[in-house]
């Protein structure tokens, strides 16, 4: 018997519990692959500014020198604030994946329990409909409750988190609706409801990780 089919039997057996915790690990997954992709980032930005003096003894004007001694100084303070918030965070990992356990998995479950209820005599129509309630007020929910979640488990405050929602809700929805309806299309042609929410994890370590990348970013 294959892993995948296993996977399949227990969540027959136990359709929540496999759910919620496969929710959780790619919850992390996504969270450990937008880290990575941030500290290469930091770690390729950072300016090294070599053979300072010979660059100097080529400009004559002391405006200039002054000019590049200060951006210089930015460019050392912008570099030692990235080197020190770029550094792999355990913490940031588990809240994340904490999300995925109590939040994302829990709606997941409960939200396809309800869209698959969706039946029209007509298969396209069923499918077209459940797509459309998913994606016009499932989408919008998901991403209102992770964004205001995501801010209050990283210590942010009421209105830190208002502020937060009123930056990222809308350019986040936005994305959403670029990728999601077509792989729900997919979902509820194809697969049977025991296959779906393992499917929209895998598809979405990508979404995870830019989720993840977004509301860590300037923090």
């Amino acid at each position: 018997m294959s892993l995948f089919q296993k996977y399949l039997n227990y969540a027959k057996k136990r359709p929540f519990l496999s759910k919620i915790w496969t929710t959780c690990l790619l919850f992390g997954v996504g969270d450990f692959i937008a880290q990575g992709i941030e500290i290469y980032k930091s770690n390729n930005s950072n300016i090294i500014i070599e053979n300072e003096s010979q660059l100097q003894n080529l400009i004559s004007t002391k405006e200039i020198k002054e000019s590049i001694e200060s951006t210089n100084q930015q460019i050392q303070i912008q570099n030692q604030s990235q080197n020190q918030s770029q550094s792999f965070s355990v913490a940031r990992l588990i809240r994340f994946s904490i999300i995925g356990l109590i939040f994302a998995g829990p709606y997941f479950h409960n939200s396809f329990k309800l869209v698959d209820k969706i039946n029209f005599r007509n298969k396209f129509t069923t499918i077209i409909a459940k797509v459309s309630i998913d994606q016009t007020i499932g989408a919008p929910i998901f991403v209102f409750c992770f964004l205001s979640l995501s801010s209050l488990l990283a210590g942010k405050n009421i209105k830190e988190t208002e502020e937060r929602l009123k930056l990222l809700l809308w350019p986040t929805l936005k994305m959403n609706w670029t990728v999601w309806p077509f792989v729900q299309l997919f979902n509820f042609t194809l697969l049977k409801p025991e296959q779906r929410i393992l499917f929209v994890n895998i598809i979405g370590v990508g979404w995870r990780t830019y989720l993840s990348m977004i509301t860590n970013k300037n923090k």
